[in-house]
């Protein structure tokens, strides 16, 4: 992340970070505080806007994140069908 904002015009990129757990999510943010202190991190299923009582999402491949970069922590912990919903 620190060399991404290093780029030219890096300063004004959209970051979603996230982890599979609330307790990943806040680990993932207090380690990129020494970074940039704005940034926070959020569970998967929160990023991508779960609908209760649904296997879908507010956010898929025709309403997209509005993020430049995701950056998703512990991503081996997360199962086939939570890749499939990340990729779009």
């Amino acid at each position: 992340l620190a060399r991404l904002f290093e780029e030219p015009g890096g300063v004004h990129l959209r970051i979603a970070l996230a982890a599979p757990t609330g307790k990943a999510a806040a680990r993932l943010t207090e380690a990129v505080r020494t970074v940039r202190e704005d940034l926070k991190a959020t569970t998967i299923h929160r990023l991508l806007g779960y609908l209760p009582g649904s296997p879908y999402f507010r956010h898929r491949a025709d309403n997209l994140l509005a993020a430049d970069v995701g950056l998703i922590d512990e991503a081996s912990m997360v199962d086939l069908a939570l890749r499939a919903k990340l990729a779009g």
